[in-house]
């Protein structure tokens, strides 16, 4: 998964088609790749198809992680380290 600028994983659950050439839009077997809609990678045909195979297991993975702004495990607030 791609992290974005707020250290965010991206699900890449998205896709937008792309084709090379503005006369084959809109055939699907033309599609030469996908754009993911949430970081704007862009994916093989091959790749996308992975992807949506493992979506299910990727998004129940990063339901289970804790956000970053979630509150700290022992239920204290983290300070940052002091400079010394």
């Amino acid at each position: 998964m791609l992290s974005t600028e707020n250290n965010v994983e991206c699900p890449h659950t998205s896709f937008g088609p792309h084709w090379a050439n503005a006369a084959d839009m809109g055939q699907h077997d033309k599609i030469t790749g996908y754009v993911c809609g949430g970081c704007m990678r862009m994916f093989t045909v091959e790749e996308r198809e992975e992807l949506l195979a493992t979506e299910a297991t990727r998004l129940a993975w990063m339901k289970e992680q804790p956000s970053a702004d979630a509150p700290h495990p022992s239920g204290a607030a983290e300070s940052p380290p002091s400079a010394s």
